[in-house]
C-alpha cells in the first residue's frame, strides 16, 4: 500500500513541468516501466495517507525546503477514479487543492486528470 502511494505521488511530481530549475529536467519514464501493485484493491486504497517525501524532476532545494508532511485524502469515485484532497501550509498560507487520479489501462495505474 505504501509503495503504491509513493508511486502515485512520484507520478504527480514527475508530470509537473520543470520550473525554477538551473539544470535540465530528468526525462519522465513511461507508465509501462513503473511496477504495479499486484491485486490492487481500489476500495482499500482510499482514505487518509501521509506524504513524507517528494521527488521529481522540477523540485529544487528552495522549493523542497517549503514542503512539510501533509495528509492527502483519497476518495474513490463511481468511475474508479480518485479525488485526492490535500491541504498544507506553504509560505505561512493554508493551501488547499483537489486533484483527480484517473485509472489507466492497468489496474492500480493512474494518470493525473485535468
Amino acid at each position: 500500500r505504501g509503495i503504491l502511494c509513493l508511486g502515485l505521488v512520484l507520478l504527480g511530481a514527475l508530470q509537473a513541468p520543470a520550473q525554477d530549475s538551473l539544470i535540465s529536467p530528468i526525462p519522465v519514464p513511461h507508465l509501462i516501466s513503473i511496477p504495479l501493485q499486484r491485486d490492487f484493491q481500489e476500495d482499500q486504497f482510499q482514505g487518509k495517507w501521509y506524504v513524507v517525501g517528494i521527488a521529481g524532476n522540477s523540485i529544487n532545494a528552495t522549493r523542497r525546503a517549503r514542503f512539510k508532511m501533509y495528509p492527502p485524502t483519497y476518495e474513490l469515485n463511481d468511475d474508479h477514479s480518485y479525488n485526492v484532497t490535500s491541504t498544507m501550509i506553504r509560505n505561512d498560507t493554508c493551501d488547499h487543492w483537489i486533484r483527480t487520479f484517473v485509472p489507466n489501462d492497468q489496474p492500480g495505474q493512474f494518470t493525473l486528470g485535468d
